[in-house]
């Protein structure tokens, strides 16, 4: 059985940057600036042991962040409760250089109820020669302290031993592990991205608000969802935070955030893009499509909050002039289509994750798109798909040279690559190929996977002056 330990404290006392040294990687977001951790994060310190990084308890009583919003405060602690709660173990981690702080007590005397199963860290004591008033955090009352300096390593390793004793024995596995496919959640800032994972995780595991940029570090999870005749889905969610147009990130943790989810594109297997129902696709949204579509992976479109426009036609109003929520979806997905028309008739599903509406299927289509991606399509077949294609409409280059493919071959899965071998490259752009890749996606059924085509030309011949002149002079001698 799986054991869990989490890490928690007030805001700025490294805790994940503990929660790196002991992982021995860089997985949180670490910055000086309060409040940077907001979701739990938890990454495998050992097989059947588990660490958690949680947010700063007492958010709401630091000094120069009056911009975050009491709910968002309030949202964050009750995660933490939910960790401690769940925890075998827990490292309540303090300042050793700034000393104990009325909110430390405050900590202190929740944790003093799981007294057995707390390890007071003191943090930040970088050199056994740098002086801190121990005997001021041993009257909190906790048996177990260890002194660490998570940024310099000092002591992290004792901390790590003492964990891993607490690891379950292993079992001898008499089952082959679950393959589970990563499914990335990915959108701009507020579309529902959060509240789509945890309608799907039917818990709060992470915070919903209403502020634009609550989610920092990537949340990742494992899914086991029971839809309807007890069908099961089985997938790794990634929540991702909310990627924003490059110019209108305004902080360094921002940044930081923003790679990181784009660093999840490249462990993805599915991506679901989650856009607004009344919003409708912005340029934001067409730019996410387009990361996911040059990542390689395969996509499935989710029109979110599509109770809002439920209600709207329930109680008789009409939204932009449309008759009837069936016409407005109608035209919802043509208007989706046309937007996103590189992602190659990528499957539509419209959900309200509030409303728990449709959440099914969106797994099915994940489920049916991954299992998709490794399909392999005989030679004989991909020519004379081409064939028909090329036929219907061919390129031609500024002479009017009709374009010919002499032969063609698939050559590799997840994501799909063809070559084609032609007599000229120069008639052939980007539409062509987007041309090309809703003509295959429809023949072998793998529309939302991303196809790309390497085009080979025939080499031109070299043009010679002597070898001009001696087959005139064969000629004229009458020789072949």
């Amino acid at each position: 059985m799986s054991k869990t330990v989490a890490i928690v404290g007030r805001p700025n006392v490294g805790k994940s940057r503990l929660f790196n040294a002991l992982l021995k990687k860089r997985v949180a977001i670490v910055h000086d600036q309060p409040g940077v951790t907001r979701d739990p994060n938890a990454a495998e310190l050992s097989a059947g042991l588990t660490l958690v990084d949680t947010g700063g308890w007492g958010l709401s009583q630091i000094k120069n962040i009056s911009r975050q919003s009491n709910e968002l405060a309030e949202a964050v602690e009750n995660q933490v409760e939910i960790a401690i709660q769940a925890a075998e173990e827990i490292l309540f981690v303090v300042d050793g250089r700034t000393g104990l702080t009325s909110l430390d007590d405050q900590i202190a005397r929740k944790l003093r109820a799981y007294r057995d199963k707390v390890t007071l860290i003191i943090n930040k004591i970088d050199e056994e020669k740098t002086e801190f008033d121990e005997g001021e955090f041993l009257k909190l009352g906790f048996p177990r302290w260890q002194v660490v300096s998570a940024e310099h390593g000092r002591g992290i390793e004792g901390v790590r031993n003492t964990l891993l004793k607490l690891a379950p024995a292993a079992a001898p596995e008499t089952e082959a592990p679950i393959k589970r496919p990563a499914l990335a959640i990915i959108g701009r800032p507020n579309v529902g991205k959060s509240s789509l994972m945890n309608a799907l995780l039917k818990q709060n595991r992470v915070i919903v608000s209403p502020i634009s940029g609550t989610t920092r570090d990537p949340v990742t999870v494992d899914l086991d969802y029971k839809g309807k005749g007890n069908k099961v889905y089985q997938f790794t969610l990634i929540d991702t935070a909310g990627l924003r147009h490059r110019t209108k990130v305004s902080s360094s943790v921002e940044v930081f955030s923003q790679m990181r989810a784009r660093d999840v594109l490249e462990k993805t297997n599915v991506a679901v893009l989650i856009v607004d129902a009344l919003d409708g696709i912005t340029a934001q949204d067409k730019q996410l499509a387009g990361d996911i579509q040059k990542a390689g992976k395969p996509i499935v479109i989710v029109v979110n909050k599509w109770d809002m426009a439920a209600v709207q036609f329930a109680g008789g109003n009409k939204i932009d002039g449309y008759e009837t929520l069936q016409e407005f979806e109608a035209d919802c997905r043509r208007n989706i289509e046309e937007a996103l028309f590189f992602t190659a008739q990528a499957p539509i599903v419209f959900i309200s994750a509030k409303e728990d509406m449709n959440l099914e299927k969106v797994l099915k289509e994940a489920q049916a798109i991954e299992a998709k991606q490794d399909s392999t399509f005989s030679t004989p077949e991909v020519n004379k798909t081409l064939e028909k294609l090329i036929r219907k409409n061919a390129p031609r280059n500024a002479t009017g040279k009709v374009f010919r493919v002499y032969y063609a071959t698939q050559t590799g899965t997840r994501p799909y690559y063809f070559k084609l071998f032609c007599n000229q490259v120069e008639g052939v752009n980007d539409s062509f190929k987007r041309y090309l890749a809703r003509g295959f996606s429809e023949q072998f059924d793998v529309g939302g996977c991303p196809i790309f085509f390497t085009f080979v030309s025939k080499p031109k011949r070299e043009f010679k002056m002597g070898s001009l002149k001696h087959n005139l002079n064969r000629k004229r001698k009458g020789l072949r």
